[in-house]
């Protein structure tokens, strides 16, 4: 942060950073079927984990009914993901009046994205992956109301990437909708156009009451679709998405009580 002194010896700041952010994840995936001793006969156990999973329980292929409980079920995907982002800004913030300001700069993001599934049941691999630069501008302006009032006025670009289980073409189980989530290797960053407006006020030091009001435009948000085959659900680009909303806030400190 670099101040300086403009008309009416009022001070703005030039600002400039860096930040890494750096993530990996190991998603592997085992998957067990229950056995009967006959077709529809009961189990001869009470359902003790320690009886069911024991070695001679645990068979490599299902199928075969000969007096197991448990069996391996070996369609499964694993995969290994890694994203870097790196990331540059720089911003000014310019005093026009003593109760006005503009802030205003961009930031340079560089997204390294990169999954590996395999296809334990075929034994092929697949790679997916994205590696992009964007440039995201914002600029806001803040109107000094009172002392402790503001009103804030800002727009802003911002980006949302898929998550490693979106584009990773594994079929995994969804545990609460009860789908198999297929991920799309295709799949492209979303780019968002934010707009802010919003009324502050601070009573006394660490307390806030706040409105504020939002809207985004969204370019190739990531949903998600029916794919068609066993009730599978994928993740696809739309074309376009608009969100809009409002947000109360309100903090209270409570000094006074002690």
């Amino acid at each position: 942060t670099v101040p300086f002194t403009v008309w009416k010896d009022l001070e703005g700041e030039i600002k400039a950073g860096l930040a890494l952010s750096q993530s990996e994840r190991t998603y592997e995936e085992r998957s067990f079927q229950y056995l009967s001793d006959n077709d529809f006969r009961p189990f001869t156990t009470f359902g003790d984990p320690n009886v069911l999973l024991t070695d001679e329980n645990l068979r490599v292929q299902p199928g075969n009914r000969f007096d197991r409980y448990v069996a391996n079920y070996p369609v499964n995907f694993d995969y290994s993901g890694e994203i870097n982002v790196k990331a540059y800004y720089g911003m000014v913030e310019l005093p026009i009046w003593d109760r006005l300001r503009l802030i205003g700069g961009a930031r340079l993001e560089q997204t390294d994205l990169s999954v590996d599934t395999l296809n334990k049941n075929t034994g092929t691999r697949a790679q997916a992956g994205i590696d992009q630069v964007d440039v995201l501008p914002a600029l806001s302006a803040v109107w000094t109301i009172v002392t402790n009032m503001n009103l804030r006025a800002s727009g802003s670009q911002t980006i949302a990437r898929p998550t490693y289980r979106e584009i990773s073409p594994a079929i995994t189980f969804d545990f609460v909708g009860g789908d198999q989530l297929v991920g799309n290797p295709n799949l492209k960053i979303s780019q968002v156009r934010n707009y802010d407006l919003r009324w502050e006020w601070f009573p006394h030091p660490g307390e806030v009451i706040s409105a504020s009001l939002f809207y985004k435009e969204i370019d190739a948000p990531i949903e998600k679709t029916l794919l068609g085959v066993d009730s599978r659900v994928t993740y696809i680009n739309s074309e376009a998405a608009t969100l809009m909303g409002a947000d109360i806030e309100a903090r209270k400190n409570l000094r006074f009580i002690t």
